[in-house]
């Protein structure tokens, strides 16, 4: 498998390939990665989004083409919680997650299994990653702009100050 995809609300990725390893990441529903190694149920992945690298168990992703998994998403999930289904599960995708494949008419996505029930906005364009980590990144110290610049946050605030025009940092000290 070269790329994969999340296929579960949110998955902890991990330092080390161990359930009791400190996680390092969290990727949402439809995040796509690089798989760059695989031990026993575990596998190593980069992040296509913001590459953060970590290990994952094999329950948590499944395979996707490489079309999906490197191309601009421009949708995302809007609500608190948005349903998408499956022939047989239901999975609530949280607020920012990106709708990999997502076709407007059908509401299909990457792999025309998953279907999306919930609300989504548009991205006028994707992130520029390197903005990203030089606007938001080097300002943010304390305690509450590190959890808010955690993935899945940050992709809904960072949207929002895209759209907005607005490239700053919060500070509550």
């Amino acid at each position: 498998m070269e790329y994969a995809i999340c296929v579960v609300a949110a998955a902890p990725v991990r330092k080390e390939p161990n359930h009791r390893s400190e996680m390092v990441n969290q990727l949402l529903f439809g995040e796509t990665m690089l798989v760059l190694e695989e031990k026993d149920e575990w596998f190593k992945i980069r992040s296509t989004y913001d590459d953060y690298e970590g290990w994952l168990t094999y329950h948590l992703i499944a395979p996707v083409d490489k079309q999906f998994a490197e191309a601009d998403q421009y949708f995302i999930a809007s609500l608190l919680t948005n349903p998408v289904t499956l022939p047989d599960q239901l999975i609530n995708a949280p607020m920012g997650a990106i709708l990999t494949g997502f076709d407007e008419e059908t509401r299909l996505l990457w792999d025309a299994k998953y279907k999306y029930h919930g609300t989504y906005r548009g991205m006028k364009k994707p992130f520029n990653s390197e903005l990203l980590k030089k606007t938001i990144f080097p300002c943010c110290n304390s305690g509450w702009e590190s959890w808010h610049t955690r993935p899945g946050t940050r992709r809904q605030r960072l949207i929002e100050l895209q759209n907005s025009g607005m490239w700053r940092c919060w500070s509550f000290g």
